[in-house]
């Protein structure tokens, strides 16, 4: 017997409602800047189809208008400035969830992040600094979400059940882009609260209901869980020793960094993030500026793309979760065979730099690229958990401080690189950098990655070792699970 449904179906949408917030931007900022593309016949740019194509074009000047007249530079500063706080609270996040348990520490990072997500229109019109500031305080508040939320995975799944469960939690994410890329498409698009601005009023009114039935529904462990079943809990126990069982106070960082299996999962953290941020960054642009897709268009592709990655991701998770409970495979090979099938999808990424002005082939090849990644969500996403799963949330927390960097670093290169260049040439250097850092990360990562527990995951009692305390009839710490 495995973890409920109902367990990780409540995960998965908690990263749906964690990416919608997230996604809107990146649609949003096409209406919100406009775009002048170049109506010529040269090799290197992408000809205006003959409606004009684009977002309501003025005549064949291929000029869009925006309300706020910001170069790409400033685009790329604009997108990459919410990471940048989200990578600052990682750690902290971590902490916070390991002490005050994660209903509490999720809760309110959605909570106050959507009332952020409101003021986001009235931040832009007062002044381009001010939007910055507000998109980094706000990706500081869900920094701590996905520490969170690795804290409550290695309290409840058994390494067995990770391939198939993870896989179908992080469908949320995917889900999050489908709901934000079509709905901020169609909102924009809309003369609904001013276009682009009802982007941010509606997905920042959906976090706050959904905070609502979060605070009433969600608990944090199974051995506190009002409702479980005796079945799922000794089944849940029998494998406490690949499950967060104590509560480390002195994090071991020398024997941590120097560690093969942990410089895989940092490897993996930078070449999967910055690869996965470009698609989400920097899609609507590239279809926008260079093959001249209106924007629903855009968010089309987007939603596709994610759609993809879903089917691939729980397909795949299914069969691995097959494989290893009937032992055919072992769990680093579900590991290793899951990353390498994952990340080959970055050499695919690199035939887009022969797609040149064929919109419909450039929207096939990055929705393949985007579906045939899904295998990854079995893979070296799971390594923190493998490693050392009384330490699972710190690890995330630290690696994900280095995927958030890639992710202001992402659309920050992009725009410098497409900066007063919006060309074919220019786009491709984009996708090969991408494509190049995920093939090298994804090879050294294979190399140095384990599924095995490591020794420094369970530290002598003198370095600050407290088991968890057991369940009293009666009584309740406040740490509880999905339920």
């Amino acid at each position: 017997m495995g973890t409920p449904p109902s367990r990780w179906g409540k995960a998965t949408v908690i990263l749906l409602k964690k990416y919608t917030m997230r996604m809107n931007l990146s649609i949003a900022i096409v209406p919100m800047v406009g775009k002048r593309v170049s109506n010529t016949t040269l090799d290197d740019t992408c000809p205006l189809p003959d409606n004009g194509g684009g977002n309501d074009t003025s005549g064949d000047t291929g000029l869009t208008e925006g309300d706020f007249d910001w170069n790409e530079q400033t685009q790329g500063l604009v997108l990459g400035s919410f990471f940048l706080g989200y990578a600052t609270t990682q750690i902290l996040g971590e902490r916070a969830a390991e002490y005050f348990g994660s209903r509490i520490v999720f809760g309110l990072s959605v909570f106050l992040s959507s009332v952020l997500t409101l003021l986001n229109p009235v931040c832009a019109w007062a002044s381009l600094e001010l939007f910055i500031f507000i998109r980094i305080v706000q990706g500081a508040i869900q920094g701590v979400t996905f520490p969170a939320l690795f804290h409550l995975l290695a309290t409840w799944l058994p390494p067995k059940d990770k391939a198939k469960l993870v896989s179908i939690m992080y469908s949320g994410t995917q889900v999050g882009v489908i709901v934000g890329s079509v709905g901020s498409g169609w909102l924009c698009h809309s003369e609904f609260l001013g276009g682009w601005p009802s982007t941010f009023y509606v997905f920042g009114v959906v976090g706050l209901t959904w905070c609502v039935p979060w605070f009433l529904l969600v608990h944090d462990t199974p051995r506190h869980h009002p409702r479980i079943s005796s079945a799922e809990l000794t089944y849940i126990q029998s494998n406490e020793d690949s499950l967060v069982t104590r509560k480390i106070k002195i994090i071991p960082w020398k024997a941590i960094m120097t560690s093969r299996p942990m410089w895989a999962a940092i490897m993996c953290a930078v070449g999967a993030n910055y690869y996965f941020y470009t698609f989400l960054t920097e899609l609507p642009s590239y279809f926008s500026n260079i093959q001249h897709f209106k924007i629903a268009q855009s968010g089309l592709v987007a939603s596709l793309s994610s759609l993809a990655l879903i089917i691939v991701a729980v397909i795949w998770g299914t069969l691995m979760e097959a494989l290893t409970k009937r032992r055919v495979l072992s769990v680093l090979s579900v590991r290793r065979l899951s990353m390498a099938l994952g990340y080959s999808s970055s050499v695919l990424l690199l035939t887009a730099c022969f797609v040149k002005c064929d919109p419909t082939m450039a929207a096939v090849v990055m929705i393949l690229a985007m579906g045939i990644s899904g295998t990854s969500y079995s893979g070296g996403r799971l390594i923190e958990q493998d490693i050392a799963p009384n330490l699972a949330s710190t690890l995330v927390g630290f690696n994900n401080t280095i995927a958030a960097i890639t992710g202001f670093l992402s659309p920050v290169i992009a725009g410098a690189i497409t900066n007063n260049n919006q060309t074919v040439s220019g786009w491709n250097t984009v996708f090969i950098v991408a494509g190049a850092l995920s093939i090298f990360t994804t090879t050294i990562s294979m190399i140095f990655m384990s599924a095995e527990v490591q020794p420094w995951n369970t530290p002598p009692p003198e370095q600050g070792v407290s088991t968890l305390p057991e369940k009293r009839e009666g009584t309740s710490t406040g740490k509880e699970a999905l339920q």
